[in-house]
């Protein structure tokens, strides 16, 4: 799925995507090198729509979290294979677009429920004042202090830690759809491959390409 499809999957992908880059705009780059010896893509994909090989995207996943997650990220690419750095940008990109929406709807879904446990601790504590006007009875007040404290309980662990877990794990798959893939040369001395042609026409080729 192409970031700018008109379908509503694609919008949605474009909108995410724009609100990060904003947020991005002014963050520091962090680099890190990636030595691909042979294609890209996974053996078992079909000729319609190429698949990046899981590896190549684990080692990305692996290496990126060293990065903080609203830095943008340089992947310095060295290729061996029959492939181009436009090849593996896109391949990336289309690795990770499902997987940015699929943790986008956790998100909604999570505050959908979250609200609705807070709301439901919250009618159980009014309920709770009612009933126990009527009934003095201290076993009918703690079965709806219990009911109430789960409730609002289970709302604040999704809020503060599962919801948590699924926004870092957004920021990075947004931080590797948006890279930035330069062609270096590892068999040069590292101060020498700053200024070669290779990347300075790698970094001209990437700026010319519209953002997906």
């Amino acid at each position: 799925m192409d970031d700018r499809d008109s379908s509503p999957r694609g919008k949605l992908l474009q909108k995410i995507l724009e609100k990060a880059r904003k947020t991005a705009a002014r963050s520091p780059e962090h680099e890190i090198d990636l030595v691909v010896s042979d294609s890209i893509y996974d053996d078992l994909s079909g000729a319609r729509s190429r698949i990046v090989r899981e590896d190549i995207v684990a080692y990305l996943r692996n290496r990126a979290k060293y990065v903080p997650a609203l830095d943008r990220l340089v992947v310095n690419v060295a290729l061996r294979g029959p492939e181009t750095l436009h090849d593996i940008r896109d391949a990336v990109r289309n690795a990770t677009r499902d997987a940015i929406l699929y943790t986008h709807n956790e998100l909604k879904q999570i505050k959908k429920l979250y609200t609705l446990l807070f709301v439901l601790g919250v009618l159980t504590f009014v309920a709770k004042t009612f009933v126990t006007g009527f009934f003095k009875n201290a076993g009918v007040n703690e079965i709806f202090l219990i009911i109430m404290w789960v409730f609002v309980w289970r709302a604040v662990e999704l809020f503060f830690f599962e919801r948590g877990t699924i926004v870092r794990e957004n920021m990075r798959l947004i931080q590797l759809h948006e890279a930035r893939y330069v062609a270096a040369d590892f068999s040069a001395p590292e101060e020498a491959r700053k200024d070669t042609a290779a990347v300075i026409v790698a970094d001209r080729a990437d700026a010319a390409t519209p953002d997906d």
